[in-house]
Parts: structure tokens; sequence; C-alpha cells
């Protein structure tokens, strides 16, 4: 069976409960420490997967981490390939990136427990037009919409962070589901 690949950005920001499913479902994994100077590898078919987790800096922080754009790049082809991807957090904000979407600093931080709501027409197609997750934010980034795939965005006016899903396997998305 082929791992999964886990990237972790901050040594204090695991893949924590991530990785317990995958060691009690005896799936195997990989974490790759890019801030610790883990490169990550040209093939991306190696994997079953890939999960990009958080960290507190941006993906527009190119100049303090050389790792973010090689790390764009990795996600861009993994989708490209149609290997399963999902972003969390700052990993959300790198998918986006990588699948055409602008990444910006948002007006003001979005803390709090909200409803999600589709978007656009592909989304409600999509199946999951009649889930409504309730879910946490806490950020400051917020993504213009992707040019590819259906988004999400929550059911608040000012909160303009959003779920961006391409295909059944490619989710980025910058809140915690609970």
């Amino acid at each position: 069976m082929k791992p999964i690949a886990i990237i972790q950005h901050v040594s204090l920001d695991g893949p924590e409960y991530f990785l317990d499913y995958l060691n009690r479902q005896a799936i195997p994994s990989c974490i790759f420490k890019v801030y610790a100077g883990a490169v990550l590898p040209d093939d991306v078919s190696a994997y079953a997967g890939i999960a990009t987790f958080g960290g507190p800096m941006s993906v527009n922080d190119e100049a303090e981490h050389d790792w973010i754009l090689p790390e764009i790049d990795f996600l861009r082809r993994a989708v490209a390939a149609g290997v399963p991807v999902i972003g969390h957090c700052l990993g959300g904000q790198l998918l986006a990136r990588a699948l055409g979407a602008r990444v910006r600093k948002a007006d003001i931080p979005e803390i709090g427990w909200v409803a999600l709501q589709a978007e656009s027409e592909r989304w409600r197609r999509s199946g999951l037009a009649g889930i409504r997750p309730r879910v946490f934010f806490s950020g400051t980034a917020t993504v213009s919409t992707c040019r590819q795939g259906p988004v999400c965005w929550p059911a608040v006016p000012i909160a303009a962070t959003r779920l961006i899903c391409t295909t059944a396997a490619t989710w980025a998305c910058s809140f915690i589901a609970r």
C-alpha cells in the first residue's frame, strides 16, 4: 500500500489525530518536516494521498520560507496526477494557490463557529449540497474564488475564507471541522 504524504510546516503543529487515525487503520505515512529542511519528492504518484497542515505563516511569505513555492508546485502536480489532497489551514492556502486562487490578508480576523453554504452550481450538483457542516474558523487570510472547482463559504457576511473542493478527492480548507 502506498503511504500518505504528510507535510508539516512548524514543529508544534503536527498531524496529531490525523496520524493517529492512519496508524489505527494501518495506513502507512511519511512525514515531511519542511520547516526542518525536508525536501518534497519529485514523484507524487508514490503516494496514496497528501495532507498538508497548518502554521502561523501565510502562503505569501515565500521570502521567509524557501519551501513554500516548491510545495505549491508539489500540490499542483499531485492534483494534476489525480492524487487525493487535503489542505488544512496554511495547507489550505497552499493548495488554493496551487489551484490558481489568490490568497490575501483578510480585512478582519475570522474567529468563531459558522455554517458553510454552497457558492456555485457545481457544488450544488456535486452530491454534497445537502451537507451544511458547522466549522470553527480562526484565521487572518482570505482566498479568492478559485478558477477550478466548486467552492463553499461560511454563511456569515464578513467571512471570506473558503472551502474549495475541486473533486471528491481535493479539498482545501482553512477551518477546523468538528
